[in-house]
């Protein structure tokens, strides 16, 4: 799977993704196109961590990556989920500790992996998160299985 994160000004021009990616994406802003990192399951150690708050906290709440916009028959190919404003504003916020902590959380959730990566990854997402912050816009993935 394939994990696209972009800046949009909302919901409904991220949603435009599938009909002119151009036009969803927010101009002047790059893509952060990875694999493995996906923002419903693998971030959850990464948004806990950085937000102060459980991982259980994390999955109830409503703003955690819901599901933006759809495609495919029965089983979706390919869909968008927006990432919590709290999770943009942390990552926006983070310094290089608090993301090398975060990916250490990731590792130990995971147990394994190499930390490093995971904080090359997230110091490129904090990077479209303090945009986003700044101008108020918001943070979304786009997952392609």
């Amino acid at each position: 799977m394939l994990y696209d994160y972009f800046v949009a000004v909302d919901d409904a021009t991220a949603a435009r993704l599938f009909v002119d990616g151009d036009t969803a994406k927010r101009a002047g802003y790059p893509e952060l196109v990875v694999k493995g990192a996906d923002p419903v399951f693998d971030l959850l150690p990464i948004e806990a961590a950085l937000t102060g708050r459980t991982i259980a906290e994390v999955e109830a709440d409503p703003h955690h990556c819901p599901e933006i916009k759809q495609e495919g028959d029965e089983e979706p190919e390919v869909f968008v989920v927006s990432l919590a404003d709290a999770f943009r504003d942390s990552l926006a916020t983070a310094g290089d500790e608090a993301l090398h902590d975060a990916a250490v959380a990731f590792v130990a959730r995971n147990e394994g992996g190499e930390v490093e990566p995971i904080v090359a990854f997230l110091k490129e997402l904090a990077v479209l998160a303090r945009g986003a912050a700044a101008e108020e816009h918001r943070l979304y993935c786009n997952i392609v299985i």
